[in-house]
């Protein structure tokens, strides 16, 4: 997979959170190209895993401090038979919120997202 011109940014506590964030963000990349993805994996107060992935865009800044919306997926969600469906959807929805269109990302699509409501620092 050709990540060239990617923003990525991965978080993760664990052997099994960096697989599912991997598994994530390829998702992620194969249907809706060059979009910049932030995923992560929570993690309780004590620092154990929480077993919670985190799907964000983050146009606006590399930390996604300021993504209003974000999705969370439970990792015993991913285990079913249509679990990974649902890295698709987060990654559909999340782009439809900000009036960007479901697919690859087109050249004006950091633009567009900002001006639809991705950067709430107005």
């Amino acid at each position: 997979m050709d990540l060239s011109g990617q923003i990525v940014t991965v978080d993760a506590t664990s052997a099994e959170d960096a697989r599912i964030v991997k598994r994530a963000f390829e998702i992620l990349h194969w249907n809706f190209e060059g979009h910049p993805w932030f995923i992560e994996t929570e993690t309780m107060p004590d620092g154990r895993p929480a077993g919670i992935l985190i799907i964000k865009l983050q146009y606006l800044d590399p930390q996604s401090y300021f993504g209003r919306w974000g999705w969370r997926i439970k990792f015993d969600d991913l285990k079913t038979n249509d679990g990974w469906k649902l890295v698709r959807k987060a990654g559909g929805e999340l782009l439809e919120r900000y009036g960007l269109p479901t697919g690859a990302a087109g050249r004006h699509a950091k633009i567009d997202a900002l001006s639809n409501g991705l950067d709430i620092s107005r």
